[in-house]
C-alpha cells in the first residue's frame, strides 16, 4: 500500500506503477478494482502529490517571480497578450484589480443534496462521519483553498470522497464560506505578490503594464505604418549610398596616391 501510494503521489500512470512493481497493467488495474484499500491508496496519493505540488508553486511563487506569472495566468486570468481593454476591466471589478479586497463572485448551482444515507444519521448514532465541522477540519479547507485545490484535490487531502466533501460544504454554512473566502483571499494574496515582485523585476512590471496599462510589445512609430516603413526603406537607402559614396572617395585618392609615385 506505501509503495502504490508512493507512486501515485509523484503522479505515475498506472503502466508506470505497474513497472515499478514489476507487474502488468491490466493485472494492476485489476488489483485495484478488487481491493477498496488499494484503490483509495492510489487515489488518494494521486491528490496528495497534485496538492503538494500545489504548495510548493504557491512557496517558489513568494521569491521567482516567472512563478507569479505562471499562477496569474492559471488563476487570475492573466494572458501574454490581452485583447479586452484593461480599463473596462477595472472599471467593471474595482475591488479586484485595484486593492487587494476579494471579489465575491455569485454562487454557482449549489451541490447535490446529500444522499439518504446522511439524512437517516442520528446525531449520536450511526457510523462516524468522515469529516467533522471543527476549528481544524475549518482551517484545513481555507488553506486547501487558498492554494486553488479543486474539489476533487481538496477532499483528497482530507481522506474523504469529492461527493462527501461537496455534501459537507453544501450542510455546514461555515465550512462553505471558509472555502469560498480561502479562494478569494488566494487570488488577492496572489495580486500583492505580483505587486511586490514588480518593486524589483522588470519582467514583472512589463507583465502588469500588459495586464493593466493596455501596453504591448509592439508598438506604431507613427500614425501610417505604411508611410512609416517608407521613410525607414529611404533612410537605408540613404546610409547605403553614403557608404558607397565614402568608398569611391578612397579608392580615387589611392588612386592619386598611385599615380603620384608613377610621376615622381
Amino acid at each position: 500500500m506505501l509503495k502504490i501510494r508512493h507512486l501515485a503521489n509523484i503522479q505515475c500512470t498506472k503502466a508506470e506503477a505497474a513497472g515499478a512493481l514489476l507487474a502488468g497493467e491490466r493485472t494492476f488495474s485489476s488489483f485495484l478494482h478488487l481491493h477498496i484499500k488499494a484503490r483509495e491508496a492510489w487515489e488518494s496519493g494521486r491528490h496528495e502529490g497534485r496538492v503538494s505540488l500545489r504548495r510548493d508553486q504557491w512557496k517558489r511563487a513568494q521569491r521567482s517571480p516567472a512563478m507569479a506569472i505562471w499562477l496569474g495566468k492559471k488563476y487570475l486570468g492573466q494572458k501574454d497578450n490581452p485583447k479586452m481593454d484593461p480599463l473596462l476591466m477595472l472599471a467593471k471589478r474595482p475591488s479586484e484589480y485595484l486593492d487587494g479586497t476579494p471579489f465575491r463572485k455569485k454562487m454557482g448551482r449549489p451541490p447535490a443534496a446529500p444522499s439518504a444515507d446522511i439524512r437517516r444519521r442520528a446525531p449520536g448514532g450511526g457510523r462516524k462521519p468522515k469529516l467533522v465541522c471543527g476549528e481544524d477540519t475549518i482551517l484545513k479547507i481555507r488553506h486547501l483553498a487558498k492554494i486553488q485545490c479543486t474539489r476533487e484535490e481538496a477532499a483528497g487531502a482530507l481522506l474523504a470522497g469529492e461527493r462527501t466533501f461537496s455534501s459537507f460544504l453544501h450542510l455546514h454554512i461555515k465550512a462553505r464560506e471558509a472555502w469560498e473566502s480561502g479562494r478569494d483571499e488566494g487570488r488577492a494574496s496572489l495580486r500583492r505578490l505580483q505587486l511586490k515582485h514588480a518593486q524589483r523585476s522588470a519582467t514583472m512590471a512589463i507583465w502588469l503594464g500588459k495586464q493593466y496599462l493596455g501596453q504591448k510589445d509592439t508598438t506604431q512609430i507613427g500614425g501610417n505604418p505604411k508611410m512609416d516603413a517608407l521613410l525607414m526603406l529611404a533612410e537605408a537607402r540613404e546610409r547605403k549610398e553614403g557608404k558607397m559614396s565614402m568608398q569611391l572617395c578612397k579608392i580615387e585618392n589611392v588612386q592619386t596616391q598611385i599615380d603620384g609615385t608613377i610621376m615622381t
